[in-house]
């Protein structure tokens, strides 16, 4: 079983992959494993990305704060692989400072997964269709999303997700869109 190659049974799998920079706002991330971790929760924070210098203060921050048992890093990952830990992990998570046209949110969403975004990474289009939950930037609402990941509302966004991404988000239905826009011209 290949979901086994990352996620731990009986645990809440959280996941970000991408890479390490400042504006990502992974601090974020960590704060919120501390705060859950804080209430007994079975918890792991998959940090999945190029080695860097802000990878280097992350793995610091997380001994710092002895949270490294419920935080994973691990090196890039692709093709399959990266689909299949999106579509397995119970939260996919983009906490970014800023985004527009998130490639972690568009693979998120193709794959099935569950994304919990934040309102300054620009995802409302997707929010509207229910494809994924936007939350404010505030670590209790993060909080109470992730301890309700048994909620029947997220297996149906994931569906949703996979709906949406398939219908408006695939290499044919984008050439169309173009090709239908360079016609019109």
């Amino acid at each position: 079983n290949k979901k086994k190659i990352i996620f731990r049974k009986n645990f809440i799998n959280l996941v970000y992959l991408g890479r390490f920079n400042e504006i990502k706002n992974i601090f974020f991330q960590l704060e919120l494993i501390k705060k859950i971790k804080e209430k007994n929760v079975k918890i792991l924070l998959h940090l999945i990305g190029p080695n860097s210098n802000h990878k280097s203060e992350l793995i610091e921050f997380t001994k710092k704060n002895k949270i490294e048992k419920f935080v994973k890093f691990k090196n890039s990952v692709f093709g399959d692989k990266k689909y299949l830990i999106l579509k397995n992990a119970n939260f996919v998570l983009l906490t970014s400072n800023y985004e527009c046209n998130s490639i972690l949110a568009l693979e998120t969403l193709s794959s099935g997964g569950l994304l919990i975004s934040n309102k300054n990474c620009n995802l409302d289009i997707f929010s509207k269709n229910k494809t994924c939950i936007i939350s404010k930037n505030n670590i209790n609402n993060f909080i109470n999303i992730v301890l309700n990941y048994k909620n029947i509302n997220y297996k149906i966004m994931k569906k949703n997700a996979m709906r949406y991404a398939n219908a408006n988000l695939n290499y044919k239905t984008t050439k169309n869109l173009i090709t239908l826009f360079y016609k019109k011209l």
